[in-house]
């Protein structure tokens, strides 16, 4: 793990990356590496402390390694986020129904990710340095490993008429 690495990550259900945006944050945060996966507009003058990688095989081992990661309150990110317990900055997408930003709201209110509503406005330094401090026991908080094998087990109980 690189903790001076900041990976931003980039969904299939939303727009692409604003290239702008993370040009600019790298370039207020020049001590730091970032690397961009997922669907991200071209990158102009992009400062040399970035590096955009398109769609990758292996996103969860991404995460896993990231000092720091950037992204929706999709989740599929959110999960693996969780999982991986790292300091996380959520950039909540515009959904019809709000559910990123209702997500999002959740997991700032535990102590799993702050949020930001802007990442071309951004303070990224100060931002960066204050995930950096989130405990991590917030985020193990609200994953379980095996929560599917629980849920299934549930419904089975409830599909053969016992009561859970």
């Amino acid at each position: 793990m690189d903790p001076a690495s900041v990976l931003v990550v980039g969904g299939r259900g939303g727009a692409a990356i604003e290239g702008a945006a993370w040009a600019r944050a790298a370039r207020a945060t020049p001590d730091r590496t970032w690397r961009v996966i997922g669907d991200c507009a071209p990158l102009r003058d992009a400062p040399p402390n970035i590096e955009v990688l398109g769609w990758v095989d292996d996103a969860a081992a991404r995460i896993a390694c990231a000092g720091i990661v950037v992204g929706s309150a999709g989740d599929g990110v959110v999960g693996a986020v969780l999982a991986a317990r790292r300091p996380f900055v959520c950039l909540p997408e515009d959904r019809p129904f709000d559910e990123q930003r209702s997500k999002a709201r959740r997991l700032a209110a535990t102590g799993a990710a702050l949020v930001c509503e802007n990442a071309m406005t951004a303070d990224w330094p100060s931002l960066l340095a204050l995930v950096e401090r989130r405990d991590p026991a917030a985020q193990a908080a609200l994953d379980d490993p095996d929560g599917a094998a629980r849920l299934a087990a549930h419904v089975l109980a409830l599909a053969d008429g016992e009561r859970g």
